[in-house]
């Protein structure tokens, strides 16, 4: 089992989703997200097999960083890596 915080940065600060009849943007609502995030990472299962990393049922929650009104869930059934 590992465990540890990510900070990092999300290119999906932007309100994209347009409720119809939306005729715009709502500035308010964007200006309470920020890009910047901190998020807590918990793997139950991960397992190395020489070079290879294999994880499976991660879980990822975390928070804006400055205007935090949004939360960040990222959940992982399985994740294979390799190390250079």
């Amino acid at each position: 089992m590992t465990a540890g915080p990510e900070l990092g940065v999300s290119g999906f600060a932007h309100v994209r989703v347009r409720v119809i009849p939306a005729e715009g943007e709502d500035p308010q609502e964007e200006a309470l997200i920020s890009p910047v995030y901190l998020a807590l990472g918990v793997s139950p299962l991960r397992l190395h097999f020489g070079r290879f990393v294999v994880s499976a049922l991660e879980v990822n929650l975390g928070t804006a960083f400055f205007r935090s009104t949004s939360v960040r869930v990222q959940l992982g059934l399985l994740s294979i890596g390799g190390v250079l």
